[in-house]
């Protein structure tokens, strides 16, 4: 039987917020289906975005990368993006330093406590994505760029390995990704309890049915 965990960042309430259409994969992820789930928090997970916010690791290791390899381009990036590296001039050596290691912690608490479970399960993105022209506004980009990051950062700033795959529809016939995460070098596992989904739910019969109902909605109903 594979242990299953939902984090407390819980995939009903997003799925719900993104409206979508069909059932959510921790309702595939059932008992008769040979998954055993248990619940559990990973406070971790926000403190390490907080960490990689305040150390400014994008900036300062991106800013560097450019200067260094391709100076050229600083001037001809997106503002957004250059605003971010601009900001990034202001963090300290030791700031940097210090949240690297308290992320090195982090990561290594993490990596013990997961041992006992095969996979975290948790939603990919929880917003259905921005058209170009939404993210035209700066104060719009900042918010969407900290969402569509949220679940999935804190994978890569922790060490741990993942994978998403396609389970359901939104109401803007966006997918909707379910992420299983595992600790660090812990990839056959999550790749065997990916496919394991896979097997039970497949995504291409899942997405025919999700487009045939989405397609008799009313209208009025989307």
């Amino acid at each position: 039987m594979i242990k299953i965990v939902p984090a407390r960042v819980v995939a009903r309430k997003i799925m719900a917020n993104r409206n979508c259409l069909g059932v959510t994969g921790l309702a595939t992820l059932s008992p008769a289906a040979g998954a055993r789930l248990t619940k559990v928090a990973l406070p971790e997970a926000a403190e390490a975005r907080a960490r990689f916010l305040n150390g400014g690791l994008f900036g300062v290791e991106g800013l560097s990368v450019l200067e260094e390899h391709l100076p050229q381009w600083v001037a001809t990036l997106d503002p957004n993006i250059g605003a971010r590296f601009e900001a990034a001039r202001q963090v300290s050596a030791v700031t940097y330093f210090t949240e690297q290691r308290k992320l090195g912690a982090l990561a290594r608490a993490v990596d013990e406590r997961l041992g006992q479970y095969d996979a975290l399960v948790v939603p990919t993105v929880p917003i259905t994505p921005p058209t170009l022209a939404e993210m035209a506004d700066a104060k719009a980009y900042g918010h969407a760029n900290m969402m569509m990051t949220r679940n999935t950062q804190p994978v890569n700033l922790l060490g741990l390995c993942a994978v998403t795959m396609p389970v359901a529809l939104d109401a803007a016939a966006m997918p909707v990704g379910m992420q299983l995460i595992g600790r660090r070098h812990a990839d056959t596992s999550v790749l065997a309890a990916s496919a394991a989904f896979e097997q039970i739910r497949p995504w291409h019969d899942t997405y025919l049915d999700l487009e045939r109902k989405r397609n008799t909605r009313a209208p009025d109903s989307r």
